[in-house]
């Protein structure tokens, strides 16, 4: 009896459990401890093994709760306590703990607790592993035999190799055999060599296939002698050929060469031969040529293609030659692949070539020759690449503009000058661009002559490249032809080189001179060109010159000053002179109309600095403006002003007709906080937004109690609706989810301060997708990627407790066991930062969904949620019982 005690007691030990009559330490003080978070206790190598015992026997107790949330925990507090053992230099715990979870592998286990144990053997276990995961490998639970391959496989110790060689051996089905010759390939031990080999003669192909690969990984020449000798099964033949290949790579060169020499032999077998090109390239071996240029003449795709890539990586000084000369015969493919590597040799012979492929009637050949050209070509270049700039194909013009720019050298630039000096019209307009894309500063005078000349594509492209190159010397010459151009697309050239050049320069009264000196005798279409520099470039001269000219006689002259300020000029300057002719009862309606479109869009850029000024002037906008298209703009501008003026100027529009939709969004915009740019813009809370939001509820016919307001989350294509009668919700919603980092769905939500608690009953949910969610949400603010919890009833996937633990995270998740759909009862409560789930299926009684911490703060929304999952149709729901507690 007392021999049974003393091996039950060294069991218990080996096992991890604790010595009889040991004290066990507080559980909490373990964990801190074992993760990290707080000093180490110097133990006996038995006390130690007793404290990972009683942790990991803990957590493998929660992992059996009920309640998701608490599962997920201990897995994750396994894990990081794993994470600290596996340390270096802690092999002790690192044992210990591993010995504690050995301890739970047995069958009654839950299965998901086994393999999160399995998971963690697998990133920290060693030798004493070995025996007890080598008799998983013939577990009931498929999964289980799976993850403890993956455990052997990684385990460092030779004992765990030689236990997958001692299954491999046992192995009777071709599944196992395959899992286990991967895992002694991802282990590289030579001592698995023989083992393999064997599998090689295997009448199943996969078995035979996974046998080489694995042969291959491990390498050597003893791997390498038996893929050469032993005949496998056709279908396994690939395998063999990249495995030997692989082999190779390892071997030195001499015998690599052979390998390589047998694989390029194999007539039948292109793969094989790709390979053995591929390496003999590699050893930069003089029996590389030959081999390449048999292959080039190959009736097989994928061999041919990889011979002409090769073509690069020889550097054979014969090779180009006796390649060209195979050139015209080989077919469009090869012709486009052997281009591409004579352009990455850099060998200038193969230019003439690749010239004369420029003119190929296949598009893909042209492409590779221009390719081609552009990486090889000196002066000579030029003028080919600038015909197929002028002429070719848009894509080709692009391919030939992008090598005329990459060719380098004194010579290339002279020639490029010279081209663009004398060569054709449409040559010229053709290489004024790559000019400028080469930044040719020397190329200015040309292009100042270019813009005078009588050729008016010539003279537009001049002009652009002027834009790009120009500085303030070419002002004068660039302003003169602005006002004097006869024709408009040199004038609309000229005022773009223009502004960029002025823009540049800086100080815009002074670089604009030139164009306000030659205003007064300009003719009147270049004089109406000019007044719109003047407002894209500014300037207090500027805007003296616009501002008279808004006086001019001549209507033309007029209309163009209005319009450069209405809508061109930057900042506020002249919201004043712009406002009066929107004032004045002038005849010509268009002008006062473009005069109030721009002071609504000048207004539109103060709505934060000077609110209050904005709706005053808006609130005159909309008593001058004629027609309704205007008013709606101002009420667009109206919407960021949050302040209690524009809740009530928006509202004062409501009972027109023609403006109420317009100015109901404007209301329920400024009542809710938004979001713009990077800054959150706070809801305007005062009598005024109240009433407002009751005043539009009325007109759409919404019938919600006071306490409830509705509003669409985030991204839903289709407008969602409240209705609300006989103590019954019902929302109509698209969206395309509430998961992610962000949100699309219905929202109908009061204000909660604090802690509460909120109850529903899904009524009834339709099923626009298996995903489309009803529920009880409680949210930080109304941003589609708010902070948030959510539980909810979808149709297919049962119930959920879904959250955002915080703003723009990814989404988690905990669904209750067993298929639940709609009618159903869903709570929420908060407590602090905690969040607490329930289900429910008569309201009485309550099962527990999960719990988390979402940190929110004091002030949050809580109210009914529904998401469409399919944001072209909308779901609907019915929600009642609904109760909110604080």
């Amino acid at each position: 009896m007392r021999r049974i005690r003393i091996v039950l007691m060294g069991l218990l030990v080996l096992a991890g459990g604790a010595p009889l009559g040991a004290a066990p330490a507080p559980l909490d003080a373990l964990l801190a401890e074992f993760r990290g978070q707080a000093p180490p206790v110097t133990r006996s190598a038995s006390a130690q093994r007793a404290a990972y015992a009683q942790v990991v026997a803990a957590l493998v107790a929660r992992m059996r709760a009920a309640d998701a949330g608490q599962r997920q925990d201990a897995a994750r507090a396994l894990e990081a306590i794993s994470f600290h053992a596996g340390r270096p230099g802690a092999e002790p715990e690192r044992a210990a703990l591993c010995r504690a979870m050995l301890a739970h592998l047995g069958a009654r286990t839950p299965l998901e607790t086994r393999l999160t144990l399995l998971t963690q053997l697998e990133r920290i276990g060693r030798g004493e592993c070995v025996a007890l995961v080598a008799a998983l490998l013939q577990d009931r639970a498929p999964r289980v035999r799976e993850r403890a391959l993956r455990v052997l496989q990684a385990n460092r110790s030779p004992a765990a190799g030689a236990a997958l060689r001692q299954a491999l051996a046992q192995a009777k089905t071709p599944a196992l055999q395959v899992a286990l010759a991967n895992a002694l390939g991802y282990r590289r031990e030579p001592a698995s060599v023989t083992a393999l080999a064997k599998l090689l003669r295997s009448r199943e192909p996969a078995v035979a296939a996974a046998a080489a690969s694995a042969l291959g990984t491990i390498g050597g020449s003893r791997a390498a002698a038996f893929l050469a000798t032993i005949r496998v099964l056709p279908a396994a033949q690939p395998a063999v050929d990249d495995a030997r290949a692989r082999c190779a790579a390892a071997l030195p060169d001499a015998a690599a060469e052979t390998v390589y020499q047998a694989l390029a032999a194999h007539a039948g077998r292109p793969r094989a031969r790709a390979l053995g090109l591929t390496g003999l390239v590699r050893l930069r071996s003089p029996k590389a040529l030959a081999v390449l240029l048999d292959c080039l003449q190959s009736n097989d795709r994928s061999l041919v293609q990889v011979a002409a890539q090769a073509c690069a990586s020889i550097t054979d000084p014969a090779l180009t030659n006796r390649v060209l000369a195979l050139y015209p015969k080989l077919d469009v493919p090869t012709q486009v692949a052997v281009l591409a590597a004579l352009a990455d040799r850099g060998d200038a012979a193969a230019l003439p070539v690749a010239v004369q492929a420029l003119e190929s009637g296949d598009p893909a050949v042209a492409a590779a020759a221009l390719e081609a050209v552009g990486t090889l070509g000196g002066a000579g270049a030029v003028l080919p690449l600038a015909r197929v700039a002028a002429t070719g194909a848009w894509a080709d013009r692009q391919a030939a503009r992008d090598a005329l720019t990459r060719l380098r050298g004194a010579e290339v630039e002279a020639a490029l000058l010279e081209t663009a000096a004398q060569g054709p019209p449409n040559v010229r307009a053709a290489l004024m661009t790559v000019l400028a894309d080469r930044t040719m500063t020397a190329a200015v005078p040309l292009l100042l002559q270019a813009a005078e000349g009588d050729d008016v594509g010539v003279a537009v492209e001049a002009l652009k490249a002027l834009g790009r190159l120009g500085g303030a010397p070419e002002l004068p010459a660039l302003a003169k032809r602005l006002l004097t151009a006869p024709d408009e697309a040199v004038r609309e050239a000229a005022q773009e080189a223009l502004v960029a050049v002025a823009s540049r320069a800086g100080n815009p009264d002074q670089c604009l001179e030139p164009l306000f000196a030659g205003l007064a005798t300009a003719p009147e279409d270049g004089r109406c060109v000019a007044l719109a520099v003047l407002a894209q470039v500014g300037g207090r001269r500027a805007l003296a010159e616009l501002t008279a000219a808004t006086r001019s006689p001549i209507p033309a002259v007029k209309r163009a000053a209005v319009a450069a300020l209405a809508e061109s000029w930057e900042d506020g300057a002249p919201l004043d002179v712009l406002w009066n002719l929107a004032r004045a009862d002038a005849e010509e309606t268009g002008l006062r109309v473009r005069a109030l479109r721009g002071c609504l869009r000048l207004l539109a850029r103060e709505t934060e600095a000077r609110p209050a000024m904005v709706v005053a002037r808006l609130a005159e906008a909309l008593a001058i403006a004629g027609r309704p298209e205007e008013k709606k703009l101002a009420l667009s501008v109206l919407r960021d002003c949050r302040v209690p003026a524009a809740v009530t100027l928006a509202a004062g529009c409501l009972d027109d007709p023609t403006l109420a939709e317009e100015a109901a969004e404007a209301v329920l915009y400024l009542a809710a906080p938004r979001k713009k740019g990077e800054q959150v813009q706070p809801a305007v809370v005062c009598p005024e937004t109240l009433a407002a939001v009751a005043k539009v509820r009325q007109l759409r016919g919404e019938t919600l109690p006071a306490e409830w307001s509705a509003t669409d989350v985030g991204d839903t294509a289709l407008p969602g609706s409240t209705a609300y009668a006989n103590g019954t919700f019902t929302l109509k919603a698209s969206g395309w989810d509430v998961w992610g980092r962000a949100d699309g769905f219905h929202f109908v939500a009061q204000l909660l301060s604090g802690d509460g608690t909120i109850v529903a009953r899904v009524g009834h949910l339709t099923e626009t997708n298996e995903w489309a969610k009803a529920g009880v949400m409680i949210r930080d603010t109304p941003e589609a990627d708010s902070a948030h919890a959510f539980v909810c009833v979808t149709p297919k996937n049962g119930l959920c407790f879904q959250r955002r633990r915080q703003a723009g995270a990814d989404s988690v998740s905990a669904a209750l066991e067993g298929k639940v759909a709609a009618p159903y009862w869903v709570k929420l409560t908060r407590v602090g930062d905690r969040f607490t789930a329930y289900a429910s299926a008569d309201g009485q009684t309550w099962q527990p969904v999960g719990e988390d911490t979402i940190p929110m703060g004091k002030d949050v929304l809580v109210g009914l949620a529904v998401s469409s999952h399919d944001n072209t149709r909308l779901a609907e729901a019915s929600m009642d019982q609904v109760q909110v507690t604080r």
